[in-house]
């Protein structure tokens, strides 16, 4: 799980910067995605250290269903600049498809990222 989180991150990262490179247009929202990014993978972090330190049986499920949410929200937002990162490519021919959907889409990923990001850590 730590390998596959930090490969999610990681390429998360990558997506946003070639996106960057296409469209400095979304350089903010890019800015503010990677920033969620890393507040999710924080989030790993302190939820399988949390695994690792509960020890009764009643509270280790719902440490692990916390881990398994945050990593699911993280793997999801991988997808999600991989897909935008591909409509970028996709549609040099098309700019208004670009212009209409992308910032859209990716405000919609921050979001819900923080959104998760809440719920985790209320307060």
């Amino acid at each position: 799980m730590r390998l596959a989180t930090y490969n999610w991150a990681e390429a998360t990262q990558r997506f946003a910067t070639q996106i960057a490179s296409r469209e400095s247009t979304l350089i903010p929202d890019l800015l503010d995605a990677l920033h969620t990014v890393l507040a999710l993978t924080q989030q790993v972090v302190d939820a399988l250290q949390t695994v690792n330190q509960v020890q009764s049986a009643a509270y280790r499920p719902l440490a692990r269903q916390q881990l398994q949410a945050t990593c699911d929200r993280l793997e999801q937002t991988h997808n999600e600049l991989q897909q935008l990162q591909d409509q970028i490519l996709l549609s040099g021919c098309d700019r208004t498809l670009l212009e209409d959907n992308l910032p859209l889409s990716l405000r919609l990923v921050i979001e819900t990222n923080r959104t998760v990001l809440r719920s985790q850590n209320p307060g």
